[in-house]
């Protein structure tokens, strides 16, 4: 039975003695974290998210019968309500671009302790995308190198590049450090932002700015 301040979860990880280590961990350091289900392939992932309606998913990239994230694309579709983390050991920009792409709400290693475990589902809970701190400057700097000239229709160039910065998972205090500005304008040009792209979360802006 849940609390109603509970925030139920599904994990998702084809290596068994990987899913306990999660669930002890998160069981030792949260108890409003419950976990309602649990699955071994990217289909098993799918229906129990359909079934249960977990708030959060962790899930796995490497599955034995589709990628984490073809499951992804999946959930994201029929799941809207969860919020979906990836778990796996590439730290490549690249694959946190793709799953960033196809909806994921977070991306974390699975050498990750149960204090980053509980900060990433607190993240995503929020309506934010949670990023390790050196994953977000990686894909940062690999955003750097997309033109921002393509631009948006909507936002000038600098609400642009913030976005970016945003989709890419840095803080405001981050964005602030890079852009040379404060913390205050950044949180003025993040309202403008999101007014302007009619969205309510991160994630909302994240695909008004990829669409």
């Amino acid at each position: 039975m849940t609390s109603p301040k509970s925030t139920t979860l599904v994990i998702a990880d084809d290596h068994t003695l990987l899913r306990k280590g999660i669930e002890s961990l998160l069981s030792q350091s949260n108890p409003d974290v419950h976990i309602v289900g649990e699955a071994g392939t990217g289909a098993e992932a799918i229906e129990a998210c359909m079934r249960l309606k977990p708030d959060v998913l962790m899930l796995d990239i490497s599955m034995p019968d589709m990628t984490g994230t073809e499951a992804l694309k999946v959930i994201a579709a029929k799941c809207p309500q969860t919020r979906v983390i990836m778990l796996t050991m590439h730290s490549d920009s690249l694959y946190i671009r793709e799953c960033m792409s196809r909806g994921a709400s977070g991306y974390i290693l699975k050498d990750a302790v149960g204090e980053e475990l509980n900060d990433a589902i607190a993240t995503v809970m929020q309506g934010s995308v949670y990023l390790r701190a050196e994953l977000a400057a990686s894909l940062w700097t690999a955003e750097q190198r997309i033109s921002a000239s393509s631009g948006h229709p909507l936002l000038t160039v600098r609400e642009y590049e913030i976005a970016q910065m945003i989709k890419a998972g840095l803080s405001n205090k981050m964005i602030a450090a890079n852009l040379g500005v404060s913390v205050n304008t950044i949180r003025t040009h993040r309202a403008n932002i999101m007014k302007k792209l009619n969205a309510h979360s991160v994630v909302e802006l994240i695909k008004s700015i990829e669409d």
